[in-house]
């Protein structure tokens, strides 16, 4: 995801949220260029998501990565 596309997520819809979340590993990612991880839950299901920092031709990126676990 590109810096600027943070405030514009796809993954409100995912998470079934409207806006980014109170814990948005992505934003603090892209903030201090940081890998970070955390765990999420939707219903029934837990999730472990992964933001990583790039920069690639002068221009800032996090790949964010989610693992879904149905049976925590």
């Amino acid at each position: 995801m590109h810096e600027e596309d943070i405030e514009k997520s796809p993954c409100y819809s995912f998470w079934k949220r409207n806006k980014l979340c109170t814990n948005c590993i992505t934003a603090k990612t892209i903030k201090d260029k940081r890998q970070r991880v955390k765990i999420e839950f939707s219903g029934t299901d837990s999730y472990q998501v992964i933001s990583r920092y790039y920069n690639i031709e002068g221009k800032n990126y996090v790949m964010e990565l989610e693992y879904m676990n149905k049976n925590h």
